[in-house]
């Protein structure tokens, strides 16, 4: 009895950490609302060629919207207590040709497979729902 009642207990704190990375990240996401892309899919943005990638969250409206790298965005925010999700990603379709497009279409993809946030420093992870990191965001000045 006393083993069982232990691995509640082990359980239960397991999915209190999850929910206080969570908290951590809302909280974060509500102190800096902007933000600049500097590891995507394991790639770091070439800031030098291109404007890195931008993301605003808006929480007021559940959007999010910002700057691909060559095109403006927009998508709906999903959040909860546990997760963060991005969808219906609309963007202008313009042009830019390489690199531009491609760092591009990887934020995007990141974007849409995002299920949770992770604050982590200054910085702001978003995740896969495995934990992956798909995306790493530091602060950003508009």
């Amino acid at each position: 009895m006393k083993r069982w009642i232990w691995v509640a207990v082990v359980l239960l704190l397991g999915g209190a950490c999850k929910k206080s990375d969570m908290a951590k990240a809302k909280k974060r996401i509500r102190e800096q609302a902007q933000w600049e892309a500097v590891w995507i899919l394991g790639q770091k943005p070439d800031s030098v060629q291109t404007p890195r990638p931008r993301l605003r969250f808006d929480f007021a409206n559940a959007l999010c919207a910002g700057n691909g790298g060559c095109n403006t965005y927009q998508a709906i925010l999903h959040i909860t207590e546990k997760d963060l999700s991005i969808s219906n990603l609309t963007a202008f379709k313009a042009l830019c040709g390489q690199p531009r497009d491609g760092m591009e279409a990887a934020f995007f993809n990141a974007l849409s497979r995002t299920s949770k946030a992770r604050a982590k420093g200054d910085d702001l992870e978003l995740l896969e729902a495995n934990g992956n990191t798909l995306l790493v965001l530091t602060p950003a000045l508009w």
